[in-house]
């Protein structure tokens, strides 16, 4: 087969007339003899983040056209009045892009498209979020829906080429439409205030990878950031006003996004409860600061109103969240005013009043019109549940996902990884690539998803979520700058297609050069998260950082602040590099030649960390002091490093903030015990330069028994694999099994493989405000059970202890269980460790019951 490359060149290189004849000539000889030559061109065609489902050449002409050239004199033609917010942002989009200003035409169906124009139009032939992109003479997009038409301008923003005055758009031909119809990003605004261009740009962000709703968390533990005049307003915390969020779901609305407030009323609430405690706080001596009363009727109308200001401030959401995360039903089963309340409902359990409250305030949800959601199921028990409840499955317990699919209803994966990010956590690249909206995998193994559970098919499952946590609002697009890319591939393409690592690079110029109209660049950072010159968020540095900016579009000004502040009264400059000796908040803001601001701002703080804290010898390789605690067994060795000569390091193990008299760091300190470190550095005058550093360092205990390492089971659905820290030869606080309150009855046992001599048992446990109280029975090969150890009485006691030690007359089990004993405040013990112990192991001391 000939090339039709070989056969463009011969052509390129021929000027007479006589001799294009000569070569048309031979070309036609080729075809009579069966040499193909294709009618279309070999260029190969643009990339795209998500892969669509169908995407062809348009240019079938022997020699190729060129792609399609928008500029000056292009329109953007809009078929129907509904499509002009979106169409809008397709204009400004491009003038961000380009400096290209498309004249929006008046809506008309009669006006005729020329080449360079633009068409957007609705197709009610075509499902609601599938969109047709053709790209001839003239671009043409159509949808089933104005959200459609926003993912066809996605596509076509990723395909374009950008030159100054043009966009270039190559002729193709696109058929698509998502494989999973909720697609979410979850931020946790209460939590990290957010600025209003910061919300924009991730929305924007979220429209570039066809990403269609954006959860807000405005209210949880931190703060009610949620304006309502059911709540007290004096408190320490941001509240967002109204007509911001009015303003950013009119925004998100003209991408095709929807605005889906969440408002947590029940498992992170703290921020609520402290608000009104008269109206939401348990009585005294009862306190569960995390929750709002579930059995008190005053609190059911304070909702009912909180319920109607997040309707009426987002009127478009089809959605509202009401929470339901970490829930703690503390203190609820000693409580009076509960007692009576549940009386006269009829519920027989804490499990059924979480679910006559999820009911509840669901169904406040539903009568404004907009569906409830949640996150995970509450236990179950008798009361139903309004069947249009949805659920963002965290995979808490494998059972409740099943239950949510075998009862039709809307299931959204939210599974923690490799989705969730935080400031210590985010998933892998290589296991977000390989996550499917099937798969549920729990970060704590305490939960059943410790180990990954996946559906056997996608009948009930529609979608995911990712959700950020507790990230500053700076530090989020970073993060979710080569993440978001990989869900919304698996989200809309159904799995992650080839060449997707080098696909996001490709797209992802187009959607930074749309989001940041200014590269920045430092020297100088040390963050480990985020490598190469160009700066992007979690930007700290030890000793000095210079900082330079550019704008994307030549004649553009930049204007810079350092206190974060507005630069718009500023004389535009470019301001060449600039020297950061100290931590500072950065705000960028370009603006073209007459004073128009050109896409977001760039909002940034650059912190001075001057110490940089390092931990060997735990049960990890080296490890940056960050995150979670570090875990070891003997001893560890933290080690600090700083700019020689710019003042002494100090440091304690106890906690505390060191002080200028503290222990002077002089080389790397062992520790051996369960410590706080923290560190700081001083001026020879003892005044602190910049913040303390902390790790957390925990030490684990490995200890020999008959039952180390081999699998347990539990009961209830939050069996595996936590109960298996109940028996894995080590006592570590992080790793425990702690049943829900709700469960009934709890349990936990270990098979010892055959028949084997057992003389005693030590439970290394806790329990909050006591002693963990418990039962041990064991069984030979028969089955038959016997009691072994009573001490539930340890329930009642108010003095804490965490290990307990008990012999008993050797005996032949070839299985041992441990029943756990509810304590006087409702609440289950914890189990770090069961040791069970031959007769020769056990020692002389034992603990009195």
């Amino acid at each position: 087969m000939v090339e039709l490359r070989t056969l463009r060149a011969i052509v390129a290189g021929l000027r007479d007339s006589h001799l294009v004849r000569i070569f048309v000539g031979v070309a036609t000889a080729a075809a009579i003899v069966g040499v193909a030559i294709p009618l279309r061109g070999t260029d190969p065609l643009p990339e795209l983040v998500p892969a669509p489902q169908a995407m062809e050449s348009a240019d079938r002409t022997f020699f190729p056209r060129g792609p399609v050239r928008l500029g000056a004199g292009s329109r953007i033609i809009v078929r129907d009045a509904g499509l002009r917010g979106v169409a809008s942002s397709l204009d400004e989009a491009f003038w961000s892009l380009t400096d290209v200003d498309v004249g929006l035409a008046t809506t008309t169906t009669r006006l005729e498209a020329r080449d360079g124009d633009v068409v957007v139009a609705l197709d009610p032939g075509l499902e609601r979020e599938e969109y047709r992109l053709e790209v001839t003479g003239a671009v043409e997009i159509r949808g089933g829906s104005p959200a459609a038409v926003s993912w066809g301008i996605a596509t076509l923003l990723q395909i374009s080429a950008y030159e100054s005055g043009a966009v270039l758009v190559p002729r193709v031909r696109v058929r698509d439409i998502p494989a999973y119809p909720f697609r979410a990003l979850v931020l946790d605004i209460a939590s990290r205030p957010y600025a209003l261009e910061q919300l924009q740009e991730l929305v924007e962000f979220a429209r570039f990878y066809k990403i269609n709703h954006v959860q807000l968390r405005l209210i949880n533990d931190d703060a009610v950031a949620l304006p309502t005049s059911s709540l007290d307003t004096g408190r320490p915390w941001r509240v967002y006003a109204r007509s911001d969020l009015r303003a950013l779901e009119t925004f998100a609305a003209e991408r095709g996004v929807t605005v889906i407030p969440e408002i947590e009323l029940l498992g992170a609430a703290r921020a609520l409860v402290s608000s009104r405690p008269g109206l939401f706080s348990l009585a005294e001596g009862h306190a569960n600061p995390r929750s709002v009363h579930l059995a008190r009727e005053s609190a059911y109308e304070a909702l009912d109103s909180i319920v109607g200001d997040a309707a009426q401030i987002f009127p478009r959401a089809p959605f509202i969240h009401i929470g339901g995360l970490d829930v703690s039903l503390r203190g609820f089963a000693a409580d009076a005013e509960t007692t009576e309340f549940m009386q006269a409902k009829g519920l027989e359990s804490l499990a059924e009043l979480q679910r006559y409250f999820t009911a509840r305030v669901a169904r406040m949800v539903s009568k404004r019109g907009r569906r409830p959601l949640i996150w995970d199921l509450p236990p179950k028990g008798a009361v139903p549940l309004p069947a249009d409840v949805g659920i963002l499955a965290r995979g808490s317990s494998g059972e409740d996902v099943a239950e949510a699919v075998s009862d039709r209803r809307l299931v959204v994966n939210a599974s923690p990884i490799p989705l969730d990010i935080t400031p210590d956590r985010r998933g892998r690249m290589t296991e977000l690539e390989a996550w499917s909206p099937l798969q549920w995998r729990h970060w704590s193994a305490e939960f059943p998803t410790g180990e990954a559970m996946e559906l056997p098919s996608q009948v009930g499952v529609v979608g995911g979520a990712m959700p950020v946590w507790g990230l500053e609002g700076f530090l989020v697009l970073p993060a979710l700058r080569r993440r978001l890319p990989r869900v919304a591939e698996s989200l809309w393409s159904g799995a992650a297609g080839d060449g997707l690592s080098t696909r996001v690079d490709e797209v992802d110029a187009t959607v930074m050069a749309r989001l940041r109209p200014a590269r920045v660049y430092a020297r100088g950072r040390t963050d480990p998260e985020y490598d190469g010159p160009e700066l992007n968020g979690a930007d700290r540095f030890t000793e000095g950082v210079v900082v330079e900016a550019e704008p994307r579009v030549s004649g553009d000004r930049i204007l810079v602040t350092f206190d974060g502040s507005d630069p718009a009264h500023l004389e535009g400059r470019r301001p060449g590099a600039m020297r950061l000796a100290s931590s500072a908040p950065v705000r960028i803001q370009v603006h073209d030649p007459v004073g128009r601001v050109r896409g977001f701002p760039w909002l940034r703080f650059l912190e001075r960390r001057p110490l940089d804290v390092r931990v060997t010898g735990g049960l990890e390789d080296e490890v940056t002091a960050v995150g979670e605690p570090i875990r070891f067994l003997d001893s560890v060795q933290v080690s600090v490093r700083w700019d020689e000569g710019e003042g002494k390091v100090r440091y304690s193990v106890s906690g505390e903030p060191p002080g200028p008299e503290s222990a002077l760091y002089e080389g790397p300190v062992a520790v051996g015990e369960t410590a706080r470190f923290r560190v700081r550095m001083f001026t020879e005058a003892g005044s602190p330069l910049g913040e303390a550093e902390r790790v957390s360092l925990m030490r684990v205990t490995r200890i020999s028994h008959l039952a180390g390492g081999l699998p347990a089971r539990g009961s209830g659905p939050w069996r595996v694999p936590a109960a298996n820290f109940v028996f894995d030869g080590l006592v570590d606080p992080s790793r425990h099994w702690t049943p829900p309150a709700w469960a009934e009855n709890p349990w936990v046992e270990v098979d010892l493989g055959r028949e084997v001599a057992v003389g005693g048992v030590t439970v290394y446990g806790s329990a909050r405000g006591g002693r963990p109280g418990y039962r041990v029975a064991g069984a030979g090969s028969d089955g038959r059970w016997r009691p072994l150890v009573d001490r539930s009485r340890n329930a009642e006691g108010s003095v804490l202890e965490d290990k307990f030690e008990d012999e008993f007359d050797p005996q032949s089990l070839r299985v041992l269980r441990v029943e756990l004993v509810r304590a006087a405040d409702g609440s289950w013990p914890s189990l770090l460790e069961v040791a069970v112990l031959p007769p020769s192991l056990l020692t002389a001391d034992r603990s009195t019951p």
